[in-house]
């Protein structure tokens, strides 16, 4: 549940308790559905945002090779080994609980998509654009040392401090030395825990959550100032290319749909050549 007014984040941040990891990513599909959004990013996706997400819950469900998702940590294993009780269908995977119709399998859930591991997120959510930060990024602005400290100084000349995460978990678990009573919430009353958590927090988490909100709002901040989205949506229009092509394709890929768009203008088709040619 939310924990109220924010009580460690400075900002318009919401912050929300979850009893164990299988709940949290169950809290994590039901924001996502709530809020709808068209756009999934963080600055490296594949290993610090969704992919984590994914293997995370994949190592929940205990399932090789299958992504976890709803009921996980809501009794899905109610009525296994009961007599005349069948054993309940498998959860779908996550990426479908993610996206815009979670009820209907995507012929994408069973692609292994290698280009797109390697020039973009490599994660389809079906409805929702999922971005690379450092990817996208790499295309917009020429650095030799690409970081999202050194991105945001340079577009938008803001300087975002660097936290070694060994610092940042020490901040979250209260390893620094600090007293793990005295960090409760400001409305919580001694001996209490906000949203029924098992420990107080460590008066040093709000420094974890603090980083994360900021790393956060400064990729947000790079996508509206560059104007990314917009910029490639026109693109994406004039070439004749959907959105997700306007981010992950080359040039190539560009020139060959403007051509076959300027094509079908002119009353002709382009030629497929067959496998042996």
């Amino acid at each position: 549940e939310a924990a109220g007014p924010d009580p460690v984040v400075s900002g318009p941040t919401r912050v929300h308790w979850a009893a164990s990891e299988a709940d949290l990513i169950d809290l994590c599909v039901e924001l996502v559905q709530a809020l709808d959004p068209d756009v999934l990013v963080s600055w490296d996706v594949q290993k610090e945002g969704l992919g984590y997400l994914l293997d995370r819950a994949a190592m929940l469900r205990g399932a090789e090779g299958s992504e976890g998702g709803e009921g996980i940590g809501r009794g899905e294993k109610e009525g296994l080994d009961q007599p005349g009780v069948p054993p309940p269908a498998p959860a779908p995977p996550l990426t479908r609980l993610l996206s815009r119709s979670p009820g209907v399998e995507a012929e994408t859930e069973a692609w292994e998509d290698e280009y797109g591991a390697v020039q973009g997120s490599g994660i389809t959510v079906p409805g929702r654009l999922v971005l690379n930060g450092w990817r996208v990024m790499r295309g917009e602005v020429k650095l030799a040392l690409l970081t999202l400290q050194s991105v945001c100084s340079s577009a938008l000349q803001l300087r975002l401090p660097f936290v070694d995460p060994r610092q940042l978990a020490r901040w979250f678990t209260g390893e620094d030395g600090e007293s793990v009573g005295a960090g409760r919430a400001p409305d919580c009353k001694a001996g209490q825990t906000p949203a029924g958590s098992a420990t107080a927090s460590p008066p040093s988490r709000w420094r974890a959550l603090e980083d994360l909100a900021r790393r956060a709002r400064a990729m947000l901040r790079l996508l509206d100032d560059m104007d990314v989205l917009g910029r490639h949506a026109a693109l994406a229009r004039v070439t004749g290319i959907d959105l997700t092509s306007a981010f992950g394709r080359g040039s190539q890929y560009r020139v060959e749909s403007l051509l076959v768009r300027l094509a079908h203008a002119s009353n002709q088709l382009a030629l497929s050549p067959s496998r042996a040619q």
